[in-house]
């Protein structure tokens, strides 16, 4: 918890009280003429409550930036609890700007530049915000609806679905620079949009098909799982996506859904065993450990009672059955 305004106040009463003592002599000082070490600490000391004030007056002034660099500047064997105040106080201010300037609305999803310097959010009120997350400065105000959005791997791009189109922005002038759009028959509205690492190709979900990879360049999409089947995770070589299908099963006479590696561009199975779930099971999410070697998913037979299910991808075990989970799995 950040300290209160009063506690600041006592803060500068120490510098106050601190300066007042070095200047009043001692006994000492009457008799002898100051040393040179006491009087170089004392000026040390002055210049650095100095910089913690001045420090305090650049952050009420919204220069964040500038007042933590003077802050770091001090000397550390001189820091005391006002340095500890204000350094919690700057960073309750760079990390909580984006609730501040919120104004009540909501947020559908976020996600950071590659570089970690912006944030983008699609908020609910049908527009796109990029901050820098430095500042907390606005970057970019954006009047239209998404409900995902995604940085190109270089960070100059800004994906968004938009209707039943992906529209790309340009992060620095925040003009549309692409839109992809279905050839042939309707799509819904995206509400998953991820780059691929090489940043040739986007790949959405929606509420009408399933996983669909676009080429960036041409335009085309290839669509790799079907209508109903949303969860998917590209594999660490970006060539290859992890899908989910559900395939029926002629021997039981029932449908199995399984985990399957299709080829990003063409979007044609590839080698390798597909990942079974039990008899009656549904997957929410899918994530590839970042080997490459183990896959998760979060399955569910009747929802809230879900398991994560973790397969070694080479020979298509199922290595551990973890129950009672939800929604969303992740591997470090």
């Amino acid at each position: 918890m950040l300290y209160s305004g009063r506690s600041f106040i006592l803060l500068i009463l120490k510098c106050v009280l601190t300066l007042l003592l070095l200047s009043v002599p001692t006994a000492s000082d009457s008799a002898e003429a100051p040393s040179v070490a006491g009087t170089l600490e004392a000026t040390e000391l002055r210049g650095y409550f100095l910089a913690i004030d001045s420090a305090h007056r650049l952050w009420l002034a919204g220069d964040i930036e500038r007042a933590e660099q003077l802050l770091h500047e001090t000397p550390p064997d001189l820091r005391g609890w006002e340095y500890q105040y204000l350094d919690r106080l700057f960073h309750s201010e760079k990390y909580d700007w984006v609730a501040q300037r919120w104004d009540g609305r909501g947020v559908r999803h976020v996600t950071f530049s590659p570089d970690g310097k912006l944030l983008a959010a699609a908020c609910s009120d049908l527009t796109v915000k990029i901050w820098k997350v430095a500042t907390g400065e606005l970057a970019q105000h954006l009047q239209q609806e998404t409900k995902t959005v995604d940085f190109s791997p270089d960070g100059r791009l800004l994906a968004g679905g938009v209707g039943n189109t992906v529209t790309i922005w340009d992060v620095q002038t925040g003009a549309p620079v692409n839109r992809l759009s279905p050839r042939s028959g309707v799509a819904g509205v995206p509400h998953r949009v991820q780059y691929s690492p090489e940043g040739g190709h986007i790949l959405t979900t929606d509420t009408e098909s399933g996983v669909r990879v676009w080429d960036v360049v041409q335009g085309k999409s290839v669509m790799v799982s079907k209508q109903g089947e949303q969860a998917f995770a590209l594999a660490p070589d970006g060539r290859q996506v992890a899908v989910v299908r559900c395939e029926w099963v002629e021997q039981r006479r029932t449908g199995q859904t399984r985990v399957m590696f299709v080829d990003l561009v063409t979007g044609k199975p590839t080698k390798g065993p597909k990942l079974e779930t039990p008899i009656g099971y549904s997957i929410s999410d899918v994530v590839i450990s970042p080997d490459g070697r183990l896959v998760a998913a979060a399955a569910y037979l009747t929802w809230p009672r879900g398991e994560i299910l973790v397969w070694d991808r080479q020979s298509g075990e199922r290595l551990h059955r973890l129950r009672r989970h939800d929604h969303h799995v992740a591997l470090p």
